[in-house]
């Protein structure tokens, strides 16, 4: 009976059991101590472990012999010795009068991985930082997403100038899988014919803020349409390549030809034309490519759903194009004076077009 009661305290005690997190010492550059010393990373990393304990509720470990490890292969080693089912490795750098902490944290086999960094002005900071990058890395978030009253930093306690955006031009060209809709309809040597797969060549302008988001305005021409169409996207991640997705609404315009008009020979010589416009409603998915430089290619497919002003069969369908794309940084001409009264236009294809005159 003993026997038995003790089996089952161990399976309920290792059923309860936290999972174990490693949180290793970090590696830091130490050749400015005016900026930092062993006395302030021994601190950040005991505030960087306690944010693990505070967000996570995970069993946390700091070995005390503070080991440095920064490489994967390293941390999952010291993952295995040390039985956690995750370990968080990290680094501090000294640029200026600024601190950079990087921290990554991945599973014990090397799976999950997610690197982020947060940048402090001092080390009083660095107690809010350490808390902040702790909740990014194990919530895998970044950075502006786990801001909260608990670890806000110096320099954002201050209202910030206005955040420009990175905005880019471009064109687009693509084609349309039409699911239903008479903008498709055309008439030849009188046959009325569906287009399966129009043709469009499109202006695309591309705005990205610094919250991982951006938002992109098409102005597209297919056979016998027009559309405008404006879509806000969020990127999966912040490196060169990155897939996105979005929605948003535009404005389509297109052409319903009926009552065909023929001549003696039964050719159609005229036929009737409205337009048919409307908004449309839109979801988008796409992959950009070099997306840190300033030419940057995408790839992208549009589902709209455009709600007609006639009658007849919605004009909904999807959409594949290729968009090429470049920064736009306005450059001064030499032999134009400057003023200050001179415009400034809020278009760049305006711009551009004023600029050559």
């Amino acid at each position: 009976m003993k026997k038995f009661i003790l089996i089952s305290i161990l399976i309920l005690s290792s059923s309860f059991a936290k999972d174990k997190l490693l949180v290793l010492y970090p590696e830091a550059d130490l050749s400015n101590t005016a900026r930092l010393n062993v006395s302030d990373v021994n601190a950040i990393h005991i505030l960087f472990a306690d944010g693990f304990e505070y967000y996570s509720k995970m069993n946390v470990i700091v070995p005390s012999d503070k080991t440095v490890c920064y490489s994967s292969e390293c941390a999952i080693s010291l993952a295995s010795d040390y039985d956690a089912q995750m370990v968080v490795t990290s680094k501090i750098r000294v640029l200026g009068t600024k601190i950079i902490f990087t921290g990554m944290i991945q599973n014990m086999d090397g799976s999950d991985q997610f690197t982020t960094r947060i940048t402090a002005l001092n080390v009083e900071d660095m107690e809010n930082a350490s808390m902040r990058l702790a909740k990014s890395l194990f919530n895998r978030d970044s950075i502006d997403d786990v801001a909260d009253i608990d670890n806000i930093i110096v320099d954002e306690e201050y209202e910030s100038e206005r955040r420009k955006s990175i905005y880019r031009i471009g064109g687009t060209i693509g084609y349309i899988i039409p699911f239903g809709g008479e903008n498709y309809y055309y008439y030849d040597t009188n046959v009325r014919k569906w287009n399966q797969t129009p043709l469009f060549f499109g202006y695309t302008q591309n705005w990205e803020s610094k919250t991982n988001t951006t938002v992109i305005l098409d102005a597209n021409l297919a056979a016998e349409k027009f559309a405008i169409d404006l879509t806000y996207n969020h990127f999966k991640n912040r490196s060169d390549n990155s897939p996105f997705y979005g929605y948003g609404i535009g404005w389509h315009v297109g052409f319903q030809s009926s009552n065909p008009q023929l001549d003696q020979y039964s050719d159609t010589y005229d036929f009737d034309t409205e337009f048919r416009h409307g908004p449309a409603l839109l979801l988008q998915a796409g992959y950009i490519f070099m997306r840190t430089y300033d030419f940057n290619v995408m790839l992208r497919a549009k589902y709209h759903f455009q709600i007609s002003t006639l009658e007849g069969n919605l004009d909904n369908g999807i959409s594949f194009g290729v968009s090429i794309t470049n920064k736009f940084t306005r450059t001064n001409r030499p032999d134009r004076p400057s003023s200050r009264n001179r415009t400034e236009y809020k278009f760049p294809l305006l711009e551009i077009l004023l600029n050559n005159l």
